[in-house]
């Protein structure tokens, strides 16, 4: 059988599946497609879910009661705020689905990126801010997942506190055999400068760095691994992307670090790519 129809026809039966258990679950959706003139029971193809219509905030999350989003109305265990870069915040639900979907991209990071073994002694240092933003309280949970697999995993949460988060560093860290520190980039950067201005011995730890919510340059990659002893520049670091309504949806590699710092090398590609 050829694997791309394959996986393509998996796709559409899956999308097909979503599709009616949400018509028949989520009373929002249902009276979205009655208003709209959709029938679910005639949509069984790939060309008959071409004619169901798009929602977005204005004609869907905002036009209906918030309960009624939510299969059976339930109630969400956990809600996270967008940034409210369109106007207004808007409160996305999560879930424990949700939650596993976070803990295997991040198992995935810790096990192919970092090397890290599952039974090895890691300290995971989360300095997202612990408010009402995902990254904070998703990170943690996807921690929390890895532990309850059988990763020998250790999570706290010093949050955007400088001082509690060198502090860590300097008197816990050590007692691990492997650091991870998770935040937003510019933050961690102040966290690593205050800590060697301090004399905490960075290098002596065995440290992975975990970014989200700006970019940055290879050479800003470069700068921050130089001043804390990360030799590789291709597993040292990732950064991930998320969004507050899908949670983490896609991360670095070793691949896309050397695609990046290779295309940075030659002015016309970066200019062409941004790089």
């Amino acid at each position: 059988m050829n694997t791309e129809k394959s996986n393509t026809t998996s796709g559409i039966s899956s999308a097909l599946e979503a599709f009616h258990e949400a018509a028949s679950t989520v009373p929002a959706y249902a009276l979205f497609l009655k208003e709209r003139g959709i029938n679910p029971e005639e949509i069984r193809s790939y060309d008959d879910f071409l004619t169901v219509p798009t929602m977005d905030k204005a004609n869907y999350l905002r036009a209906y009661p918030f309960f009624d989003l939510f299969p059976n109305r339930k109630i969400p265990p956990a809600v996270s705020a967008s940034s409210g870069s369109s106007g207004k915040p808007f409160y996305w639900p999560r879930g424990d689905a949700q939650e596993e979907a976070g803990g295997k991209i991040h198992e995935r990071i810790f096990r192919d990126i970092y090397r890290i073994a599952k039974d090895e002694p890691t300290l995971v240092i989360v300095c997202f801010s612990m408010g009402t933003w995902i990254a904070g309280a998703y990170t943690s949970a996807s921690m929390r997942w890895l532990s309850r697999e059988g990763w020998a995993v250790s999570t706290i949460t010093p949050s955007i506190e400088k001082e509690d988060a060198v502090a860590i560093l300097r008197d816990f860290a050590p007692l691990f055999r492997r650091v991870v520190l998770a935040g937003y980039p510019p933050f961690l950067r102040d966290v690593i400068e205050e800590a060697l201005a301090q004399k905490v011995d960075i290098p002596a730890l065995k440290l992975n760095l975990l970014f989200a919510g700006e970019s940055f340059s290879e050479k800003w990659r470069d700068g921050i691994h130089g001043a804390i002893g990360i030799a590789d520049p291709f597993e040292g670091s990732v950064s991930i992307y998320g969004t507050a309504d899908a949670g983490a949806v896609g991360h670095e590699t070793p691949v896309t670090t050397f695609l990046r710092r290779e295309i940075a090398k030659r002015p016309s590609l970066a200019k062409r790519f941004s790089v």
